[in-house]
């Protein structure tokens, strides 16, 4: 394996072209220079795309034709990295905010442990002492369930010891792929549009005997849906119903979750429609429990594996 490889970081920018300049200068700053940079505009309702290519004239942008979703995305950028020889790809989100040795750490535990995903702790934007990521159990630990992130809000110090730790799953705000994996095992499904889709890439290959480590000492700090932030309109029973029903297509397919079971997350089928009855006839009903009413949907969608892009961000502007 090359000691000095070559990384393509993937950016996807969606409206917030201020966070994905303010990554690109983070980025530079890294103590690694075998890189190049790639972004994707996906196909942003604002002038996101003209911002960037004049704020980054030196970096290769492309503006999608349609906001596919993440994985969509990112896929773009891993089509270019696989046919110009890239070593590995890592995945940002565009509105994380880097260390200096945050690359460096993964690519010392990729040349330490070989082909297999690796992934960064996220910590708190508001108290950089605080988790947001810190991954979940060993897989061997929770063979029958998910454990995805279970040290959320403990303190940084109290991450289990090991530098360089096996989980079941990383997040996706910062996921490390090395381009073996890649076209050997393919990339991530992009019909979750978003949320969700590393998870499932990480057990997927786990079946396969790839395994996700965290690299603890590669840090990032993290915004959450910071996309959705550009707007005074309430949408979280968007980001709600994607998250739910991205979920359940999860413990579907890789806990064995009967349709019953995902809808019993949601509660007695006689209160289910109680729910639904008020939610259509009571205006005020509707206005104060739109979350859940979509993250009922989310379910009766997961059961009915209607996937893909169902309600578009950019109508909800």
């Amino acid at each position: 394996m090359k000691t000095n490889p070559k990384i393509l970081i993937s950016l996807v920018n969606w409206l917030k072209y201020e966070d994905t300049i303010n990554c690109v200068k983070s980025i530079y700053e890294l103590e690694y220079t075998s890189f190049e940079i790639a972004i994707v505009d996906n196909d942003s309702p604002n002038d996101s795309y003209k911002k960037l290519t004049e704020a980054l004239p030196d970096i290769r942008i492309i503006k999608s034709e349609e906001n596919n979703g993440y994985a969509a995305g990112h896929k773009i950028n891993v089509d270019y990295a696989i046919q110009n020889n890239f070593d590995a790809i890592w995945i940002l989100n565009s509105d994380v905010k880097l260390r200096k040795n945050t690359l460096p750490e993964l690519i010392s535990a990729w040349l330490q442990n070989g082909d297999h995903l690796y992934g960064s702790v996220t910590l708190s934007e508001e108290n950089p002492d605080i988790v947001d990521f810190g991954g979940g159990l060993h897989p061997d630990n929770c063979k029958h369930k998910l454990s995805y992130n279970i040290y959320k809000g403990e303190n940084y110090s109290d991450l289990p010891k090991p530098n360089i730790r096996e989980v079941q799953s990383l997040e996706g705000s910062s996921i490390f792929i090395p381009l073996e994996v890649i076209t050997k095992y393919g990339f991530m499904k992009t019909d979750f549009f978003m949320y969700g889709e590393e998870t499932d890439y990480c057990l997927r290959l786990r079946k396969n005997g790839i395994i996700s480590y965290l690299a603890k000492n590669s840090i990032i700090k993290h915004e959450n849906a910071s996309s959705f932030k550009t707007t005074d309109k309430d949408i979280k029973w968007l980001i709600s119903y994607y998250r739910r029903r991205n979920f359940m297509r999860i413990m579907k397919s890789h806990f064995m979750w009967s349709d019953s079971e995902i809808m019993n997350e949601s509660g007695h089928l006689i209160n289910r429609i109680k729910f639904i009855l008020k939610y259509y006839f009571f205006t005020n009903f509707r206005q104060q429990n739109k979350v859940s009413y979509y993250l009922l949907k989310g379910s009766k969608h997961a059961v009915k594996q209607i996937n893909g892009k169902v309600f578009k961000p950019e109508d909800y502007l």
